[in-house]
């Protein structure tokens, strides 16, 4: 349900954070999304950690609030929540998704940050776009792709196997042992404009988009799968998918990936 009431609160000083905007509205259930698995629910000035999280389990909040929170440096949209359990607080609202969590379930660490300038990754600051947080949220996209293959033997130097394929496929030291054994898959195509949109809001997984796009390319991981007795050995990049990346020149190769595979002969020239 869309906010009923909004107020703006007076200035505070500077380096305490506090409320400039604030909405209202009926309870509306919400989820950790697994994202960090340090993000906590906070006081109001968010200087005093009151829940973490991925303590919780399973465990749906209600919120009836958000928060345009500043301390004069950084700024971030925040949730007031609370539970049947007397929980209540302030998150991040990056950290959660709107919805009941059903029983049983809990959150799932893969996905897409959906983050701009506005927003804060978490509270100690990996600014949003710098090389730390790129390379996280990279790092949850190949955790979701990997799954395509089953369980994962992962060979040593494979994930910069594919990285040096994705900087320069014409690379003479891709003709040496062990990349030259090596099978490379990258996308058929540039995503469009309504993936870029599906992907950095989190419509689309990363590892749905990957998917989609191997079985356009006539490509079946299961061929490939590490099920199997024979494991073949894998390795991913991509390029950092999140709304200041889809809306930057900085990252023209948005929804890039490479995947780069090692036959199970071969699995002398690797670690296992």
């Amino acid at each position: 349900m869309l906010g009923i009431t909004s107020s703006t609160q007076s200035a505070h000083a500077a380096g305490i954070y506090h409320a400039i905007k604030v909405k209202t509205y009926s309870q509306t259930p919400v989820h950790w999304t697994g994202e960090n698995r340090n993000a906590s629910i906070w006081n109001y000035h968010l200087n005093h950690k009151l829940h973490r999280l991925n303590t919780m389990d399973n465990s749906t909040l209600y919120a009836t609030k958000t928060l345009k929170m500043t301390n004069g440096k950084k700024t971030g949209i925040f949730y007031y929540v609370t539970d049947n359990n007397g929980v209540k607080g302030y998150v991040w609202r990056g950290y959660m998704a709107k919805g009941v969590l059903p029983a049983g379930e809990f959150p799932n660490p893969g996905g897409i940050p959906n983050a701009d300038d506005d927003e804060l990754e978490d509270l100690q600051g990996q600014k949003v776009g710098n090389s730390v947080y790129n390379e996280q949220v990279a790092a949850k996209q190949n955790t979701d792709a990997y799954s395509l293959f089953g369980f994962i033997k992962a060979g040593a130097g494979l994930p910069e196997a594919a990285k040096l394929y994705a900087q320069n496929p014409n690379d003479p030291m891709l003709k040496q042992a062990p990349y030259s054994h090596m099978k490379f898959i990258t996308n058929s195509s540039a995503p469009t404009k309504q993936q870029r949109q599906a992907l950095v809001t989190g419509k689309l997984s990363f590892k749905d988009f990957v998917s989609a796009d191997l079985k356009k390319q006539g490509i079946d991981p299961n061929k490939y799968s590490t099920r199997s007795n024979d494991k073949w050995f894998v390795g991913i990049t991509s390029s950092p998918i999140y709304l200041k990346a889809n809306k930057t020149t900085l990252y023209p190769k948005f929804g890039q990936y490479t995947i780069a595979l090692l036959a199970p002969q071969y699995k002398s020239e690797v670690e296992k």
